[in-house]
């Protein structure tokens, strides 16, 4: 029912847990190589109320060259403004 979906090879296989207040993805035990048009896209079997969204990529310049995207239906998306304190993304 949930999925993560990514062009990165060593994001794509790394499992994908749903909590009931979070959603996890398990670290990866390397340093990932993120191409420049690469992607991470989390497919949920449905929409889930939330009042914000924390993301940790473990690196602090992500808001340099990453953007955030969220869609209730997977076919219209709009991006997110996020505020990034160290390696932490909050929206």
């Amino acid at each position: 029912p949930h999925k993560l979906i990514s062009d990165i090879s060593q994001i794509k296989n790394l499992p994908l847990q749903v909590k009931i207040n979070r959603i996890q993805i398990s670290p990866a035990l390397e340093v990932i190589k993120w191409p420049g048009n690469g992607s991470l896209t989390i497919e949920l079997d449905q929409v889930y109320p939330g009042e914000n969204i924390e993301i940790d990529f473990g690196k602090p310049e992500i808001a340099t060259w990453g953007s955030l995207e969220i869609s209730a239906n997977g076919k219209d998306w709009s991006k997110v403004n996020f505020t990034q304190e160290k390696n932490l993304l909050t929206a």
